[in-house]
């Protein structure tokens, strides 16, 4: 079987692509940027974490947050933020526009507020990150698991190198994709400061947004998807934004994903499972591969798409260096998600039944890891896990397919997804585990390995696939999971 290609290798353009990210990362969280400018910074306990594009005195309510490098090896969202910034003198000028043109025809409150382009990171870990691609050389890739190390908040020195591991509670190392609700007394340093920035940026979107948009990008290969957290965009928006795939309901989870973290506030400081602020649209886009050139612009077109259908404004018309995307004619949204957990882990008694490995029987007194490994088309099986795969085959357990695990594939009842192992004393028995729905993949971690107490893997068991007619989205009603077989996806 072919192995997919990971699109991780490092070229000339690249490196050039990530010198320009990292000065756009500079001057979105610098200070001292000039208001003539048509940029002022955003300020969040003492740290500038991104710009308003705007008038000096801050519009009331109904802007749009763009959030870029929330995670830290991922920074499509800079090609955007870059755009935005240069173009900041002809945004507002046409905001000012389209302010004039709402109070003429006697609305008083036009509805037509700033655009916020807002840092999500951490700056020594993602300064680390470009320090990597930097130092990669032309022609070799960087692994995917490597490229996740760079995923989350870590701790580094004044000279840019990791600092060690002093004790559990001085953690070097917290899961960004995580917030938690709030914080025990005896967090570590960078979570009570991840936290609270966080809660910086929650307090910004409370106060002035009715729109939220954060970009993401992939380190393993995957088309651009959407995923709704507050109500739904019309479908052919999604579509002129390059996006074919839609996830509009995550699992529950223990902690938060970012961009539900922030838009999920109230002002008396306490996280609340609903938010009374009149917000529109809370979504996350992936945009692509870390290394895709073409993420950036899908990102930035989300962000046009959003604006055109907020404000009826086009920035593409005024900003020459945005390539519009062609409306993708066809595409799915994903609903219904089962979040699958390691068994063994926290949360595992969650998981379906039949999905846990079971230690009784022969495996009475054995203990499971609490990690697993994913598998794909192009993972290469240890050895006893490939005698076990193989003895599965020969009982005619369904096999490996071909780029599974990546966003919107299906997934079949049965299919080996990952594998663990369970121990007793010198004794190790590998596990193959396997889907307990038929469904979709979205959301698989993307290091190759999953060692927490989050899902990890979100399951989406139904699909509706649409199709457009014009400029019109047309939804089949009742489409089940069955329908992936139509070419829609």
């Amino acid at each position: 079987m072919a192995a997919a290609e990971i699109p991780n290798k490092i070229t000339a353009e690249i490196h050039a692509l990530f010198t320009k990210r990292l000065k756009i990362l500079e001057k979105l969280v610098d200070k001292t940027v000039a208001p003539e400018t048509g940029l002022y910074p955003v300020m969040v306990n003492g740290e500038c974490i991104g710009m308003r594009i705007g008038e000096k005195n801050v519009a009331v309510g109904g802007s749009i947050a763009v959030i870029a490098g929330t995670h830290n090896n991922e920074t499509a969202g800079f090609d955007t933020a870059g755009i935005l910034m240069d173009n900041a003198l002809k945004i507002l000028e046409k905001l000012r526009e389209k302010r004039e043109d709402e109070k003429a025809k006697g609305n008083k409150g036009t509805g037509i507020g700033d655009i916020y382009i807002l840092h999500g990171g951490h700056l020594p870990s993602i300064r680390a990150f470009f320090e990597k691609v930097k130092m990669t050389p032309e022609g070799e890739s960087i692994d995917p698991t490597d490229l996740e190390t760079y995923r989350n908040v870590r701790d580094f020195d004044k000279d840019g190198k990791l600092k060690p591991l002093v004790n559990k509670k001085n953690s070097i190392e917290i899961n960004g994709n995580r917030i938690p609700k709030a914080l025990v007394e005896n967090a570590p340093p960078l979570l009570r400061w991840l936290y609270g920035k966080f809660r910086g940026i929650q307090q910004e979107i409370y106060q002035h947004c009715k729109d939220v948009v954060d970009i993401h990008s992939f380190s393993r290969a995957g088309k651009p998807a959407l995923l709704f957290v507050e109500n739904k965009l019309p479908l052919e928006v999604v579509a002129r934004m390059g996006i074919e795939k839609v996830l509009d309901l995550f699992p529950p989870e223990r902690d938060l994903r970012p961009v539900d973290f922030m838009a999920q506030f109230k002002p008396d400081g306490n996280y609340q499972g609903s938010v009374p602020h009149p917000r529109r649209y809370t979504m996350g886009i992936e945009a692509g591969q870390h290394f895709d050139s073409g993420a950036g612009n899908i990102a930035t077109n989300a962000v046009r798409a959003l604006i055109l259908e907020r404000w009826g404004i086009d920035v593409a018309d005024i900003i020459p260096e945005i390539t519009v995307v062609d409306p993708k004619e066809n595409g799915a949204v994903f609903s219904e998600a089962k979040g699958l957990y390691i068994p063994g882990s926290l949360y595992a008694n969650l998981n379906p039944e039949g999905f846990n490995p079971s230690m009784k029987g022969e495996y009475e007194g054995y203990t499971l890891d609490k990690k697993l490994y994913f598998i794909t088309d192009d993972t290469k099986l240890p050895d006893d896990v490939k005698a076990l795969y193989d003895k599965e085959l020969s009982e005619g357990k369904p096999p490996i397919k071909l780029n599974q695990l990546e966003n919107g594939e299906g997934i079949e009842k049965g299919q080996p997804i990952a594998y663990m192992y369970a121990r007793k004393e010198e004794d190790c028995e590998p596990f193959i585990l396997r889907s307990p729905v038929d469904g979709h993949s979205f959301m698989v971690a993307q290091k190759g390995y999953a060692d927490d107490d989050n899902t990890f893997i979100d399951i989406p068991t139904k699909v509706e696939p649409y199709v457009m007619v014009g400029n019109t989205a047309i939804l089949p009603v009742n489409r089940s999971i069955s329908s992936r077989s139509s070419g829609l996806l």
